[in-house]
């Protein structure tokens, strides 16, 4: 992928993004990880007490990550939405498109669940999205935005299981949940964000199927 390849990510076209990645939109995301992938799995009497912590940690990160949804994004930019030809890239299924942060889009496509890299690739990839940019890098947004968006995917691999029954996807649990983990410790200023540390290791150590 060239830089004149990347540069089009970054210039998709403001005006015909109506939607904003919202309290309210952020919200169903939750829910819906809460619903199919920490609920079947933790024991009833566990999750009784986080529930309450996971609705006060989930709103202050969708609080926090509304401020800056002011960018157009793809929303769903990963190796799957990327088709190749003649050496040339097309990106496809951009109908999900809102108003997010900055590092939306960066993060769908350098922390892929189908695909993942590694962290040498990641800096690079970084190194140039800077290069674009004027901001400073903001290393907090960066990070809570990696735990929502990797918690989001990790939902919506166990839904497709819970729902559909298709359990090719279940393999891609773990890992997104690792990334999680990562992000999740180098977030500096969210209170309680250790807390869902603590939620997510004891969801893998319940489960053998992730």
């Amino acid at each position: 992928m060239s830089d004149a390849d990347l540069d089009k990510i970054l210039k998709l076209d403001r005006s015909t993004y109506r939607l904003r990645f919202d309290r309210s939109k952020f919200g169903f995301e939750w829910g819906w990880t809460w619903r199919y992938l920490i609920s079947p799995v933790i024991p009833a009497a566990e999750l009784v007490n986080y529930f309450e912590l996971w609705q006060n940690w989930t709103l202050a990160v969708s609080l926090y990550l509304e401020e800056y949804a002011q960018y157009p994004t793809h929303r769903d930019l990963h190796s799957r939405n990327i088709l190749i030809l003649n050496d040339r890239p097309f990106y496809i299924d951009f109908q999900d498109g809102r108003l997010g942060s900055q590092y939306y889009d960066l993060i769908s496509l350098v922390y892929d669940s189908y695909l993942p890299f590694s962290e040498e690739f990641e800096q690079v990839c970084l190194e140039y999205f800077l290069k674009k940019q004027s901001k400073l890098f903001d290393s907090e947004l960066y990070w809570v935005q990696i735990a929502q968006r990797t918690l989001k995917a990790a939902g919506s691999f166990a839904s497709f299981a819970y729902l559909k029954k298709d359990y090719r996807y279940q393999s891609y649990i773990r890992p997104t949940l690792d990334l999680t983990l990562r992000s999740l410790s180098k977030i500096q200023k969210l209170a309680q964000t250790s807390s869902i540390q603590k939620l997510i290791h004891n969801l893998l150590a319940y489960t053998d199927s992730y």
